[in-house]
């Protein structure tokens, strides 16, 4: 990746931080945040221009109000991507569902997953970008002719 993309991670587990860090923290391309919960994420999202969130969905209570239903909101380019423990399948599905996350993963999550995964997470938000680009573009070509005069 040619520029600096911000990764904020949504956790209180140690190992997670760590592995996102070992992944992440040696690559210069990267700058790792880290919130302990959704309302220091949300007011870390205000200030920082962020590229994705990893959320560890542990720290989440509610399946309807939380950081990734809202930064889906507030910040629709953000790659958003859940990490849960194995056993809260069910609970974890819904958040997902409803922020439209990327990626759901369960832990424990190695170094090389978590750099695969944000790789290709940050390259298809950049793809999607370029294609919404390109689309206004083409639909401006097409409706060029609505400002032509006829004689």
């Amino acid at each position: 990746m040619s520029s600096d993309h911000t990764v904020l991670v949504v956790s209180r587990d140690d190992e997670l931080i760590a592995a996102v860090r070992d992944a992440l923290g040696e690559k210069t391309d990267y700058r790792v945040l880290q919130a302990d919960d959704g309302n220091e994420a949300t007011q870390r999202l205000e200030e920082v221009a962020a590229h994705l969130v990893l959320c560890d969905l542990d720290g989440v209570a509610d399946t309807t109000d939380n950081i990734l239903t809202h930064s889906r909101v507030s910040h629709p380019d953000i790659c958003r991507i859940a990490v849960a423990s194995p056993d809260d399948g069910t609970r974890a599905s819904e958040i997902a569902r409803r922020a439209a996350v990327y990626l759901h993963l369960f832990k424990p999550l190695q170094a090389d997953q978590i750099a695969l995964v944000v790789k290709r997470g940050l390259e298809m938000n950049e793809l999607s970008r370029r294609h919404r680009l390109l689309s206004r573009e083409l639909k401006i070509s097409v409706d060029d002719h609505i400002f032509d005069e006829r004689a």
